[in-house]
């Protein structure tokens, strides 16, 4: 992971996000370009909203929330041009007064 001012850069091997995703790496119509991007929320219920949001607007859901193993909640979409999205939650993470995320 690399800190930077309001943003942390993950590296994950790509079949370890692809699992992630439920997609094939190769073979998907939404084909797995080796990148997640992520929005972080401080609450649990905020995953749901946000995945409603997207539903709502047509968008194209992956994963519906669950409660992850690690003990947070997450969800993951895709956007008009087939980038995969994850929502996450991490019981772990904390916030600055900006919003942005400080640790994971």
């Amino acid at each position: 992971m690399f800190k930077t001012v309001g943003v942390l850069l993950s590296l994950y091997p790509i079949e370890r996000l692809a699992n992630g995703t439920g997609l094939d790496i190769i073979t998907s119509k939404y084909v797995f370009k080796g990148v997640t991007l992520a929005i972080n929320v401080d609450e649990p219920d905020q995953v749901d909203s946000i995945i409603e949001k997207v539903r709502n607007v047509g968008g194209t859901i992956l994963s519906e929330p669950n409660d992850a193993f690690w003990g947070g909640r997450s969800a993951s979409f895709a956007d008009p041009e087939n980038n995969i999205w994850e929502v996450a939650f991490n019981p772990d993470s904390t916030f600055d007064e900006r919003g942005a995320m400080l640790t994971i």
